[in-house]
C-alpha cells in the first residue's frame, strides 16, 4: 500500500518538474525573442539540446557507474536527486505554500482543472498512438465538454458526467511500441527521468497549447503558475512525500510506476528483481509500527 502511494506521489512530483522544465522553455523563448523560430518550433529546439546535453553528462560521468544494469549512473543521480530536494524545500515549498495562503479554495480549483484540461489533447493523441480508441473518445470528449460546458475548463463538468480519464503520455506510446526505457536517470530541475521520458517531453511538446503562445510573458506566467498550483496541491501530502527522500525507495517506486503506465497494469513479479536494486548503503524502509 505504502509503495502504491508513493508511486502516485512519485507521478505527481514527475508532473511538477515538469512544469518547472516547461517554464525554463518559455523563458528561453522570451530571451530569444530575436530570433527567426516560431515558439513552437523553438521549444522542440530546447528540448532536443536538453537531450543532448543529458546524454553527454551520462557519458562523462561513465567512470561513476555502477553494476547496477537499471541504475548505472546511481553516485550522479544521488547528487542530482539531492540538490532537487533542496531546490524544492528552500524554494518551491515556501513559494507553494504563500501561494496557498493567498489562493482562495475555488480558484485554486479551477487553476488546477484548466490545466488538467489542457491535457485532454494530449491524452487524445497518445490513445490513438496506441489504438485505444475507446479512451481517445473519452478524453477528447472530457477536453470539449470541460472547454465549452466547463467555461474553458475551469469546471470539471466531465467528472460530474462519469465521463473517464485516461492517463497516456508520449513516454508510455514510445513503450507501447517496444522502446526500452533505458537507464534510470535523475536529471536537475526534471527529477526521475529515463532517455524514454525524455523521448517523452519531446513527443508531448507540440500537444501544449501554452506552447503556441506568442507573447512570451504570457507563456512564462502561466506556466509558472501551473506547477506552483501542482506543488501547493502536494503539500497535504508532504508526510507522505519525506518517505521520497530516501533514494532507493523514489527510484524503485518511479521504474514501478513506469512500468505500470506501460503495460496498462499488466506487470509480473520477473519485471522487477529485488537483488538488483539491494543496496546494503542503503537505509531499509519500515513502517513504523514495525520500528
Amino acid at each position: 500500500m505504502i509503495v502504491n502511494t508513493i508511486s502516485t506521489l512519485v507521478q505527481h512530483r514527475c508532473l511538477w518538474y515538469r512544469g518547472i522544465f516547461r517554464t525554463n522553455q518559455a523563458i528561453a523563448v522570451m530571451l530569444n525573442n530575436n530570433t527567426n523560430q516560431s515558439t513552437p518550433g523553438f521549444i522542440q529546439s530546447t528540448l532536443c539540446k536538453l537531450s543532448c546535453m543529458c546524454a553527454l553528462l551520462v557519458m562523462f560521468s561513465g567512470c561513476a557507474t555502477t553494476g547496477n544494469s537499471k541504475d548505472p549512473y546511481e553516485s550522479f543521480n544521488r547528487d542530482m536527486h539531492s540538490f532537487n530536494l533542496n531546490v524544492d524545500e528552500y524554494v518551491m515549498k515556501p513559494v507553494a505554500k504563500g501561494y496557498q495562503w493567498v489562493t482562495p479554495n475555488f480558484v485554486d480549483r479551477g487553476v488546477t482543472n484548466f490545466f488538467s484540461n489542457l491535457q485532454g489533447i494530449r491524452l487524445t493523441f497518445n490513445d490513438l498512438l496506441q489504438a485505444k480508441f475507446q479512451d481517445a473518445g473519452f478524453d477528447m470528449l472530457r477536453f470539449v465538454v470541460n472547454s465549452t460546458v466547463g467555461l474553458g475548463g475551469l469546471f470539471d463538468v466531465a467528472t460530474e458526467l462519469d465521463v473517464p480519464r485516461g492517463n497516456e503520455d508520449f513516454a508510455q506510446t514510445l513503450g507501447y511500441w517496444g522502446v526500452p526505457s533505458g537507464p534510470f536517470l535523475v536529471l536537475p530541475f526534471v527529477g526521475p527521468s529515463s532517455p524514454r521520458a525524455i523521448g517523452g517531453s519531446i513527443g508531448d511538446a507540440p500537444l501544449n497549447p501554452i506552447s503556441y503562445i506568442g507573447y512570451a510573458p504570457v507563456s512564462v506566467g502561466l506556466q509558472a503558475v501551473n506547477f506552483t498550483d501542482t506543488r501547493a496541491d502536494l503539500l497535504q501530502l508532504d508526510d507522505v512525500i519525506e518517505e521520497m527522500k530516501d533514494y532507493s525507495l523514489m527510484r524503485d517506486a518511479y521504474l514501478q510506476r513506469q512500468a505500470y503506465l506501460v503495460s496498462d497494469g499488466e506487470i509480473t513479479d520477473d519485471d522487477f528483481d529485488d537483488e538488483e536494486f539491494y543496496d546494503e548503503s542503503d537505509e531499509v524502509y519500515q513502517p513504523e509500527s514495525q520500528q
